[in-house]
């Protein structure tokens, strides 16, 4: 990529959520406009790039309340969409991080989901995708130009592909099912353990509307109590992925309407990793840990989660047992 396609700020939305919830065809709606009708699960986490610029903004906020708009034209409206307005970013770069989803209640030890949780360093994708390129039998000129777009990628911070941290979670959940339900809320429990990621903003997506379960609002209620009851905020929308559909702050959004109001949440609260400041940042994690190292290098070694590797499932299936009694209490 060109300095043109440079992005001044970048968003890694984290997905979590139990198999079968509905987190690849999250990215696949917001990256192709569209999503795959049959079921195939995620093995390995990836990574889903995509470059907002504003014209696509443009597009995006028209009459969904986030650029202004409407019939109050009082001074006082004016002022509050130009406050409103100052704190929106307009052209960025996303990384969505779809992760293996486990059916276990808990967040078990050996298993990705768990590594994604508990990591802190900077994971990235692009150059293990270029490693493992070089062993697929590419030829020695596409090997050359796979590592030059890699070390060109390393130099410019603040490109789309530039290793981060996660900045915001989206944890997915069957709005249908109590078991997914109960599994997103020991995912959210397993992150407010992690000092560096209990206050990173995180939103609870009930997907699986337009099956029409009989549960389902009772099952959205829970959500919303539980999501009330947490320290830090907690955001709770409902969806229809594959009607390209999210409902959020009494808005019907596209998939890409909501990704882009998530972003603008990240946003207000500093939530992103702008690409002049990334080895600043590195250096201040690593003096909050001690000296431990953050650098690419480093990161590789660490508890980065690497393509080709396997997910602790057991050879179970996926098809979901509604827990019995569950409640939103806390531990």
């Amino acid at each position: 990529m060109g300095g043109d396609d440079a992005c001044l700020k970048l968003f890694r939305i984290t997905l979590l959520g139990r198999a079968e919830s509905g987190k690849t065809s999250l990215c696949n709606m917001f990256i192709a406009n569209g999503c795959n009708p049959r079921y195939e699960h995620t093995e390995d986490p990836h990574l889903y790039y995509r470059e907002v610029k504003p014209k696509d903004v443009a597009d995006l906020t028209r009459g969904d309340g986030y650029t202004g708009g409407g019939s109050d034209h009082t001074g006082e409206a004016k002022r509050a969409r130009k406050k409103k307005k100052g704190k929106r970013v307009m052209q960025y770069g996303v990384q969505l991080e779809d992760t293996p989803g486990e059916i276990s209640d808990e967040v078990q030890n050996e298993t990705i989901e768990n590594v994604i949780i508990t990591g802190t360093d900077p994971r990235d994708y692009q150059r293990r995708m270029v490693a493992d390129d070089e062993n697929n039998g590419d030829t020695d000129d596409e090997k050359t130009l796979l590592l030059a777009k890699s070390k060109s990628r390393d130099t410019k911070r603040n490109l789309l592909y530039a290793p981060s941290q996660t900045h915001g979670h989206l944890i997915i959940f069957d709005a249908g099912s109590q078991a997914s339900l109960k599994k997103a809320m020991e995912l959210h429990k397993s992150l407010t353990r992690v000092t560096e990621k209990e206050a990173l903003p995180v939103i609870f997506v009930g997907n699986k509307l337009d099956r029409m379960k009989t549960n389902s609002a009772e099952i959205l209620e829970l959500a919303k109590a539980y999501c009330r009851k947490q320290k830090h905020h907690v955001g709770c929308a409902s969806s229809s992925f594959s009607r390209n559909e999210v409902y959020f702050e009494d808005k019907i959004m596209t998939t890409t309407q909501f990704i882009h109001a998530f972003v603008q949440k990240m946003n207000e609260g500093g939530h992103f990793l702008r690409g002049d400041e990334s080895e600043g940042k590195n250096r201040r994690g690593k003096g909050k840990r001690g000296g431990a190292a953050l650098d690419d290098e480093n990161a590789e070694d660490g508890v980065e989660p690497s393509f080709g590797c396997c997910s602790c499932f057991g050879g179970g299936d996926f098809r979901d047992t509604d827990a019995e009694g569950m409640s939103i209490d806390e531990e």
